[in-house]
């Protein structure tokens, strides 16, 4: 999922022009594959739009500032992951300064407050609800919460604003696509095969004279 969301990030440019463009090529040759396999792929699964699509939906004037990708997950079990709405807007405002895969996001509180509309204490309680949350011990065992905060330090050796890593994230989603594909092949053995009657023979029978 990407949602247009103006900010500091993901201006168009030609690193990501490329990664946007390999991605739609990926996509569009893994359904080619598919295809040509004779494999099925999930009806209800939307490819990831292109560049040139988002423009059409939207307009250049908003996507030229650039969106912020989404994992269809997070939205649609939000409540299965017993997250609050400002908590999900919260994640999607982190996810949007998440430019590389390496690169750790690090917005400050104050930044994050003043997009959201909300007071930096409201943000730091939504912050430590989210580095604690008990469902993902409580669902799969996993360590609690839904992001680790890292410290950063300025060249001078004072504080920077901490960094947001969403590899607890990442593992929650993961672990509902596991029940999902676990589900679904549970549900295919309790189905009874059905077989195959034979064709029947057809006779040709030639009319006497």
């Amino acid at each position: 999922m990407c949602l247009p969301i103006g900010g500091q990030i993901c201006h168009p440019n030609k690193t990501q022009n490329f990664n946007n463009t390999h991605l739609q090529q990926e996509n569009n040759s893994k359904v080619r594959g598919a295809k040509m396999s004779g494999a099925k792929t999930r009806k209800n699964v939307p490819m990831q739009p292109s560049t040139r699509a988002l423009e059409e939906r939207w307009g250049s004037a908003l996507t030229h500032r650039g969106w912020t990708a989404v994992p269809n997950l997070l939205l649609e079990y939000q409540g299965r992951l017993q997250l609050k709405d400002q908590e999900v807007i919260l994640l999607m405002h982190i996810m949007k300064f998440w430019w590389e895969k390496d690169k750790l996001p690090y917005p400050s509180v104050k930044t994050l407050a003043k997009q959201l509309g909300k007071d930096e204490r409201s943000v730091r309680r939504s912050l430590k609800r989210l580095e604690e949350h008990p469902y993902p011990q409580e669902a799969w065992g996993y360590t609690p919460g839904y992001l680790w905060r890292e410290k950063r330090d300025k060249a001078d050796g004072g504080r920077d604003s901490n960094a947001f890593n969403l590899v607890p994230l990442k593992r929650a989603l993961k672990a509902l696509v596991d029940e999902e594909v676990a589900a679904r092949e549970a549900k295919q053995k309790r189905q009874p095969s059905i077989p195959s009657s034979p064709k029947p023979r057809i006779r040709l029978s030639h009319a006497k004279n």
